[in-house]
């Protein structure tokens, strides 16, 4: 590809020599511009970079010379060279007008596209960036467009265009309508990007305030929101038995957060570097506890191809974590008992081996009258039953109904890239 540019820029360049110009297939010329503009376009890259290789082909191609891209800035209520082609950087510092002023100005207020066959017989030209010395003898002509977005006008492209060019005028009207175009979509990419940006950088800065703001509250170290005095309770109470690994039952009612209280404990604990192995007992077949728990060994079954740790096993010197425990199978229950007191399991099919976990139970039901119905063994209920630590519903503790409506809102500004916030509540 890079050959071919070179054979173009140089079929244009001689082109615009008196001698051969005549001879160019500026069909030829026009298929390569447009085949360069779709990769131009279609590039990740940065806009400007991407405006000035445009321009450069505009010029090298088909002879649009010296393209300049001016942006009307709001605060300043001026327009100025944002890119150019064929300028210095002294010559883009002097581009800057009001939007009355030069034909630049006039084609901003009315949108209209303008069309100077002679700059030197325009009277409103300005030769504001570069002087008409620095220009080619000879008679140049250019073209003003609006560049519109979104039905408002925000700049204007000009480019000159050299007598002496053979090329058809609607031709070069037709390539400068394209490029317009496509000058509108890089800025308009370049404006949804950052509106993506700021969108996600207020969302940040939205949850940076809500977490400094959480971070004045001890629960957040855990991971739990709020600061009412049960859930204040609840954690003091986890702080105090965490340093021992006597067991703790969690009671509360579905959706209190049993699992985060649970992890609190475990990361309070001195077990903080060990595993922590969560086990639901609502969701394990029956037929499956005892492997689940104990684990097993290979052929110690039907189907039983390898061996396999339990979750005591896995959580060795960590904790493990036994939601909803009043599920548990009634034949399961004296198995657990039994590690409870000696510190040990067996595998199905296997021998037994000494364990070091520390068991968090949690429930949802009343133990007791698990025991009265003949669901619950009272011995495991009373080695459960150590500490038990009550954990409040929310509509037990309304004023951490803000702090958590505050949270899942950052939670989703995050996920969905937004900037809502809850204003009057924290």
């Amino acid at each position: 590809m890079k050959r071919a540019f070179h054979q173009q820029v140089s079929s244009a360049r001689a082109a615009l020599t008196p001698d051969v110009h005549v001879n160019v297939d500026w069909a030829q010329h026009e298929l390569f511009f447009r085949r360069e503009m779709a990769e131009i376009y279609s590039r990740d890259t940065d806009t400007d970079q991407n405006l000035r290789e445009v321009f450069h082909l505009l010029s090298e191609i088909l002879g649009l010379n010296r393209g300049r891209l001016f942006i009307y800035d709001d605060n300043s209520g001026l327009l100025s060279i944002r890119c150019a082609y064929g300028l210095t950087e002294k010559e883009k510092a002097r581009g800057i007008l009001r939007p009355d002023e030069g034909v630049t100005g006039k084609v901003f207020v009315s949108g209209q596209m303008t069309i100077v066959q002679d700059i030197d017989s325009e009277p409103t030209y300005l030769w504001r960036s570069v002087a008409r010395s620095a220009m080619p003898s000879g008679t140049t002509s250019m073209f003003f467009f609006p560049i519109v977005l979104d039905g408002k006008t925000r700049g204007v492209f000009c480019a000159n265009r050299f007598r002496g060019i053979s090329r058809n005028l609607t031709a070069d009207i037709g390539i400068m309508h394209e490029v317009v175009g496509h000058i509108g979509q890089m800025l308009r990419v370049e404006e949804l990007i950052a509106e993506r940006v700021q969108t996600h950088t207020v969302a940040l800065e939205h949850e940076n305030r809500a977490l400094r703001q959480a971070l004045k509250h001890d629960t957040l170290k855990y991971g739990i929101y709020g600061d009412s005095v049960k859930v204040r309770t609840a954690i003091r109470q986890i702080e105090q038995v965490a340093a021992s690994d006597v067991t703790v039952l969690l009671v509360g009612e579905s959706g209190t957060g049993k699992e985060l209280f649970a992890n609190a404990l475990h990361i309070a604990s001195r077990r903080a570097e060990g595993k922590y192995i969560k086990m639901n007992c609502a969701a394990v077949p029956e037929s499956l506890f005892e492997s689940e728990l104990f684990g097993h060994e290979k052929g110690a079954f039907t189907g039983a191809m390898t061996a396999k740790a339990g979750q005591f096993e896995q959580a060795d010197n960590g904790t493990l974590f036994l939601d909803e425990i009043s599920e548990l199978p009634l034949n399961l229950q004296a198995k657990l008992l039994r590690v409870l007191q000696e510190k040990t399991i067996q595998r199905i099919g296997g021998r037994e081996r000494a364990v070091n976990v520390r068991i968090i139970a949690a429930t949802n039901q009343d133990l007791r009258q698990r025991v009265a119905e003949g669901r619950f063994r009272l011995d495991l209920f009373y080695r459960l039953y150590v500490v038990p630590i009550f954990l409040p519903s929310l509509r037990d503790r309304p004023e951490d109904v803000p702090i958590l409506i505050q949270h899942f809102i950052e939670e989703a500004n995050v996920a969905f890239q937004r900037r809502v916030h809850c204003s009057g509540m924290l």
